[in-house]
């Protein structure tokens, strides 16, 4: 029991101290390259009461790794394709919206009318065959309503903390990404980031687009 106990502690201690990295390394990057974006972008973090709030209120625990971001980052990262990362306030508001709207009806037919369309986005078996899931978690939003995941809940196939795409816009269903952790995602975005994979704008804002070439 104590080696489990310890293995566990020191699977939690290395999960931290890797986002902590992580963020650390993000934000040293932005305020060389974009110092104005990481001014202007800043954020709250997370309180652990309100994480357990939240928790509670989905009846799920979230993974580690997305906790001890909410908790340590206060930088509204700018994701590929222009997604903003959310707070934990907008976690919750975007998961409550679409829960609503899951509850009135609103998507009821959906999924039929996608595989009636040829898309094949469950076949896999690695996300349940739903249009929106409350055992879904959102951490990211583009304009356009749609969103990344996390997968508290995979299909018999999956992986359970998958990263899914939440395709709202033009109605074509979700998708299983090919990022397994939350912190599989980031450790990529900064991969991207120190490989020279962005653009910067005009108005100083880094645009990231794993599509250039990587440059050391």
């Amino acid at each position: 029991m104590a080696q489990f106990l310890s293995s566990v502690f020191h699977k939690i201690y290395f999960v931290e101290t890797t986002i902590k990295t992580t963020l650390q390394e993000i934000k040293g990057i932005f305020n060389i390259i974009a110092p104005n974006e990481l001014k202007n972008r800043f954020i709250k973090k997370a309180e652990e009461k309100a994480i357990a709030d939240f928790e509670s209120l989905i009846g799920e625990q979230l993974p580690n790794d997305f906790r001890q971001f909410l908790l340590n980052n206060d930088f509204k990262i700018l994701l590929e394709g222009n997604y903003d990362c959310l707070t934990l306030e907008g976690v919750q508001s975007y998961w409550e919206s679409y829960k609503e709207e899951v509850n009135e009806g609103i998507y009821d037919g959906r999924v039929e009318r996608v595989i009636d369309a040829g898309f094949t986005n469950w076949d896999s078996k690695k996300i349940k065959q739903v249009w929106w899931s409350s055992k879904w978690v959102p951490f990211a939003v583009d304009s356009c309503g749609n969103m990344k995941c996390i997968d508290l809940d995979p299909g018999e196939l999956g992986s359970k903390y998958q990263i899914l795409s939440i395709e709202r816009q033009d109605g074509q269903g979700p998708y299983v990404s090919q990022y397994t952790s939350f912190l599989n995602f980031l450790e990529k975005y900064l991969s991207c980031l120190k490989n020279k994979q962005y653009r910067v704008t005009e108005d100083g804002i880094i645009e990231m687009d794993s599509d250039i070439k990587p440059s050391k």
